[in-house]
């Protein structure tokens, strides 16, 4: 990582909270065109407030922690324009908590915090009028809290943490996975993680349980499940991408369709994937999943935090990228996830390595934003190319040889294997 001035970290978290309170104040609190998301925001808070229940009377798209999220704004102002000043105000706080989670967990990995904390500034900055009016940004909280807690030995509060990001959006029940994987290596994180995890599912059985002895129609309970899964080829996904750019070429003709809350690409050349495509994407997260296993299992007992998070980190990373990428829904705003594991995955890195994944995340928030300005497929390619470039870098100590090969396994630690 460059070695920059060491700013102490109480200025850093000064500095932080002037960026996001201009930044509130330009796109927050004086804009008055927030997107159509919040509009429908509103309208399910508001359905609530009339009395009708998420899963049962509406289906909502989203699991049921987010529903509790998008109901605090409401809770501040129950007319619409309230509720968007009230909404933008609470992303804001949840990018500035993110940052200051960020220098607490490069504090504990005795990593210099300057370099990794600007770089979350710039991204979120550039990110921030498009990501103020989206709670993806909760998940990137959770996710960077929940690592936090797991390298602090909180380990039981670390997995719940998970649990709570994964039924805010499904993606962090990844770091579960990754979780459950390091607990094979570490005695001493084995018993919380495993106890957390069956005491979510025993939790989640009854919860089950008593809706379906209730009478309630269980398809409509797991309604934001079957939405998902049901799902077409999203406009940004990686196979509607392909099928787009084969339309451009001159082959197979692509067009837009409208279905379960999703603008979709319909092409003769995918129309056949539509079936087989979880089953896709299930074996492709398998093979990476199990060769993230293989790392981190191979990799060696750790020997401090930093030790950890070289596994934990660009473990999740990789992860998320992967499902991004492969996954049949992909929505700009996604990248909102990785905003709290890029810095942290650049600090881990050496100083090529920091360089890669810093210009690498910021062309990547550049070309999003672009895409979203002009809808060029192009832009869409080589942002994509970029988020492939962070997960590759990022996962390259991860995948060493020298790391996972002389140890094989049986304590040894990165320092040791060095000298």
């Amino acid at each position: 990582m460059p070695q920059l001035r060491r700013i102490e970290d109480r200025y850093l978290i000064c500095i932080s909270a002037v960026v996001f309170l201009v930044l509130f104040a330009a796109f927050g609190f004086l804009s008055k065109h927030p997107t159509v998301d919040v509009r429908d925001y509103y309208m399910y808070v508001r359905l609530m407030d009339d009395g009708q229940v998420p899963y049962l009377d509406f289906n909502p798209g989203y699991p049921p922690v987010s529903m509790l999220i998008l109901s605090v704004p409401y809770l501040l102002s129950s007319d619409f324009s309230g509720y968007c000043v009230a909404f933008a105000a609470m992303t804001t706080v949840f990018f500035f908590l993110t940052g200051l989670v960020l220098i607490r967990t490069l504090r504990n990995c005795g990593i210099g915090r300057t370099a990794p904390v600007i770089l979350y500034l710039i991204i979120s900055a550039m990110f921030f009028s498009r990501g103020i009016w989206r709670f993806d940004i909760a998940v990137c909280l959770l996710t960077a809290l929940s690592l936090m807690l797991f390298l602090e030995k909180h380990y039981f509060s670390a997995t719940a943490i998970a649990f709570i990001g994964a039924l805010t959006k499904i993606a962090p029940i990844l770091l579960v996975a990754v979780f459950l994987i390091y607990a094979v290596k570490n005695r001493e994180c084995r018993k919380p993680v495993l106890g957390c995890t069956v005491l979510f599912a025993a939790a989640t059985s009854v919860a089950v349980g008593a809706l379906a002895l209730a009478g309630c129609d269980m398809s409509a309970v797991f309604s934001f499940l079957n939405s998902n899964m049901s799902r077409g080829f999203h406009k940004e996904s990686t196979v509607a991408l392909i099928a787009m750019i084969a339309d451009a070429l001159g082959g197979p003709a692509a067009h837009f369709e409208y279905a379960n809350s999703t603008l979709n690409v319909v092409s003769p050349l995918i129309d056949g994937l539509s079936g087989v495509w979880p089953y896709v994407t299930a074996c492709v997260m398998c093979i990476a999943l199990a060769a993230v296993a293989y790392a981190i299992v191979r990799s060696g007992r750790p020997s401090d935090a930093r030790s950890a998070a070289e596994d934990l980190c660009p473990s999740v990373l990789l992860l998320t990228v992967v499902l991004l990428l492969i996954f049949n829904v992909f929505s700009t705003s996604f990248i909102l996830w990785l905003f709290a594991l890029i810095p942290l995955c650049a600090a881990l890195s050496d100083g090529r390595g920091f360089r890669m994944i810093a210009v690498s995340s910021v062309l990547m928030v550049w070309l999003s934003i672009a895409f979203l300005a002009d809808g060029n497929y192009a832009v869409l390619l080589l942002r994509d190319i970029c988020l492939a470039a962070i997960a590759v870098t990022a996962s390259k100590s991860l995948f060493d040889r020298e790391r996972i090969g002389r140890c094989g396994g049986r304590g040894c630690t990165v320092k040791q294997r060095k000298a």
